[in-house]
């Protein structure tokens, strides 16, 4: 198999035979993607099949600009419940299509928890404090590893404003620390991987100036895709969030949710692959509307170890994948909703 194919395919992971289903890639221009009886076809052009797979094969698919999927492939995969999501080349969500029903009871429910000042301030200060816990502690493990005073310092800095979590329920003071704590962490980011190597002068983004906060960029529309696609199972409004501003122009749970993953998802990842040198700042170019890009060749590295790294079974989280993490960690969380309502909320 050609490796300029790969970032189309599911990636087949052999576990004494078994066959995990996984993200289907259509991104490059002229594939298209068709239903023949039973199965999916994925196409190169008109004349050449690439892959064909069943449904059990496929846990959602992502399409890009350029590309075709059939109508018939359409219907078949909302009725078995496989989520398709849209992305531009910058690997930003456009948009998704997907079974995510919700009784109207839930709803108004959900609507009721985010609005009441108690609840609101509870999840705000929950959320909050999960990502300051999740920075410390990546900053603690670099600092201790490479023996540095400054991710140290950093790491104990964002302690203290953690701890001032506690001593309030004001939502703009909660979001204020968690500014100052991001800001902290941002900063003492580069000290983690080789700055003569790397351009890092802090967190940029619309558009990212350098490849690191291009890789951060790009981690963080893949993870908006599969907190988006839990949330739908857990049967949560998308829409309706308590951290970010409910204006009608984004789906503010989405970005809500995405803090309790960052540094322990993406963080992360980006640093394996700079660390181990998977990607490298040739493989970046600069361009005048999307800033600092990948280059074809590095999309597809990129696609292809973050699908391996999404799977991988992992010891940390009691043998469950990053994917099946987030889905969990996301029911909870609809759990700790419905917790709150029948404690707070009047019948």
């Amino acid at each position: 198999m050609a490796y300029n194919t790969w970032h189309i395919r599911y990636d087949i992971y052999c576990r004494i035979g078994a066959i995990i289903m996984s993200t289907v890639y259509l991104l490059s221009a002229g594939q298209r993607m068709c239903k023949n009886g039973g199965r999916i076809e994925i196409w190169k052009d008109t004349r050449e099949k690439m892959y064909s797979l069943t449904l059990e094969d496929i846990s959602s698919v992502v399409v890009g600009s350029h590309t075709q999927i059939s109508t018939e492939v359409i219907y078949t995969l909302l009725q078995n419940s496989v989520q398709i999501s849209y992305i531009d080349r910058s690997g930003k969500l456009l948009g998704c299509m997907a079974d995510n029903k919700i009784s109207l009871d839930r709803l108004l429910m959900q609507q009721r928890c985010f609005v009441h000042p108690k609840i609101a301030a509870e999840l705000i200060r929950h959320t909050i404090s999960r990502k300051m816990e999740n920075q410390r502690h990546l900053l603690s493990y670099y600092a201790s590893s490479q023996q540095n005073e400054r991710l140290k310092e950093a790491a104990a800095v964002i302690r203290i404003y953690e701890h001032k979590l506690s001593y309030t329920d004001a939502a703009e003071e909660l979001r204020g620390y968690e500014g100052i704590a991001s800001r902290v962490y941002f900063e003492a980011f580069g000290e983690i991987f080789d700055s003569r190597q790397w351009d890092w002068s802090g967190r940029n983004r619309r558009p990212p100036q350098d490849p690191v906060n291009s890789m951060l960029s790009y981690g963080y529309a893949f993870l908006e895709r599969e907190v988006r696609a839990a949330i739908a199972g857990a049967r949560l409004d998308a829409r309706i969030g308590f951290l970010h501003s409910n204006n009608g122009r984004k789906d503010s749970l989405v970005f809500d949710l995405l803090e309790l993953f960052r540094q322990n998802v993406i963080d992360k990842f980006v640093l394996k692959m700079i660390n181990r040198q998977l990607l490298l700042p040739i493989d970046f170019a600069y361009d005048e509307e999307l800033g600092c890009r990948f280059s074809d060749a590095a999309r597809r590295k990129w696609i292809l170890y973050y699908e391996k790294y999404m799977l991988a079974q992992r010891k940390m989280l009691d043998g469950m994948n990053w994917r099946q993490h987030i889905q969990k960690e996301i029911e909870s969380f609809a759990d700790m909703i419905y917790e709150k309502a029948a404690h707070y909320l009047q019948p």
